[in-house]
């Protein structure tokens, strides 16, 4: 163990007679890029030694001995949380019968919550003064009763029906989206051994608060099916996102923890926008059955949907100013934002359903397209943001009723027949900058079924 840094090389544990096949061949990954080809018996050889030897290191008043495979901290306290959240709700609705034509349906939903939570602050000092011992770092349960909140959601409904194959239905709805638990955890972990660093969860943050407007018109009829077409329109308040920053402000992060002034620290956590965000579009979707084409055409059944959507929103982050001469200098700080689409929301989706009915035989050929989608956005540079590929796949479905019972079936049902992979990129526009693929294979389900 000769490094600097307690780590071994990876060259110990090499394989280089591993094979990987075809890992990743249609993606176009270079040859070469699978170094430290690993023997997993190498590794779990050293994890016995590690858990059955000791090492002797100085600690500054004496020598200590101690085991040499120690927990890490950020994995097992940085993480670990309880928690109880208590709901309390109540909605009131009515229906208005205006005349023939019109519906009118009014209402109104309360929420209440509040979380109880219990976390660790843990705080990382110096590692190389105290190699194999867990004296490097401290760590503290923290208990939070305070993140709670009460929410009115009035919404109304209209649906207007003049003729009996038309109608059209206008909405104004209210929604909420609740911080995820870690997120909101009061966990906070500091590491100063090298630069400082400090990863915190928030219980600061507000649930974000959805206002949504539909407008929606639908045709019906024994020949067209049913054909919808729809404009919705949502303005999203406090959306919640994580953020990065470096600061030496210990206001931002409410107080929470001191902050060294000898340099900036580096801040994750969460934080909610303080602009709204917007999302809009429209949708169209039409189902129909070919009953009235010559047999065997009048077994087809047909569905397709299309969803095109624009979305902005407001990224915040901290512009840093250095003014002065060393070692005096000084620092400003403003909130900046950028403009960015919406975290995991894809431009275009479709679907489209093709299928056959005759007799106790049903089956459906399916294909799903969805278009790039942001998964990450950098608060300060669109280039730094992280997007998947458009992704599609084919799904197939079919059953035949059994004659010897009712609701006995024999089924097949295979997914994802072209084995598409979930691309995700770096940068959208340098396909090369890829930074995770996952395959999740064709899957294939045959078999017999009692439905009752």
């Amino acid at each position: 163990m000769a490094d600097d840094d307690w780590g071994l090389p990876a060259q110990m544990f090499e394989d280089p007679d591993y094979d990987v096949g075809d890992f990743l061949s249609d993606i176009n990954v270079k040859d070469g890029i699978f170094t430290n080809k690993i023997d997993i018996s190498k590794m779990h050889d050293l994890e016995k030694f590690a858990k059955n030897w000791d090492i002797t290191a100085n600690t500054g008043s004496g020598y200590e001995t101690n085991p040499m495979y120690q927990e890490d901290p950020k994995e097992s306290l940085e993480k670990d949380y309880n928690y109880t959240r208590d709901f309390k709700a109540f909605y009131l609705m009515s229906t208005f019968n205006i005349g023939k034509y019109v519906t009118f349906i009014p209402g109104i939903r309360y929420e209440k919550y509040n979380y109880d939570y219990t976390a660790w602050n843990v705080f990382v000092t110096d590692r190389a003064n105290y190699p194999g011992d867990q004296s490097y770092y401290t760590a503290e349960k923290v208990t939070w009763d305070s993140t709670k909140a009460e929410t009115w959601f009035p919404q109304f409904q209209l649906k207007i029906k003049p003729v009996d194959w038309f109608d059209l239905r206008l909405a104004s709805t209210k929604s909420i989206i609740y911080p995820d638990y870690r997120a909101v955890s009061p966990y906070l972990y500091e590491d100063t051994f090298n630069e400082p660093t400090l990863t915190l969860g928030n219980p600061y943050l507000k649930p974000a608060i959805t206002q949504n407007f539909d407008v929606y018109a639908s045709v019906y009829d024994n020949y067209i099916g049913l054909f919808t077409a729809g404009y919705f329109y949502k303005q999203i308040d406090d959306l919640i996102v994580p953020i990065s920053y470096s600061t030496k402000d210990a206001s931002i992060i409410h107080n929470r923890h001191e902050l060294t002034q000898s340099a900036l620290t580096a801040i994750d956590t969460w934080s909610n926008l303080k602009d709204p965000s917007y999302v809009k579009g429209f949708e169209l979707d039409w189902q129909t059955h070919f009953w009235y084409l010559p047999s065997p055409l009048n077994g087809v059944v047909l569905n397709i949907n299309y969803t095109k959507v624009t979305s902005e929103s407001y990224y915040n982050y901290l512009r840093t100013k250095r003014t002065g001469k060393p070692p005096f200098y000084k620092y400003e700080y403003s909130d900046t934002t950028r403009t960015g689409r919406l975290v995991d929301q894809a431009d275009d989706i479709l679907n489209f359903m093709i299928g056959y009915d005759i007799g106790g035989f049903s089956a459906r050929l399916s294909y799903l397209y969805q278009d790039d989608v942001l998964e990450y956005a950098n608060n300060q540079y669109s280039a730094l943001d992280e997007h998947t590929k458009p992704y599609s796949r084919w799904d197939f479905t079919a059953y035949q009723t059994l004659p010897w019972l009712e609701g006995l079936q024999l089924f097949l049902n295979i997914n994802n027949i072209t084995n598409e992979a979930d691309l995700r990129y770096k940068n959208r526009d340098i396909p090369q900058y890829l930074s995770r693929a996952e395959y999740y294979g064709t899957t294939a389900e045959f078999g017999i079924r009692y439905q009752f």
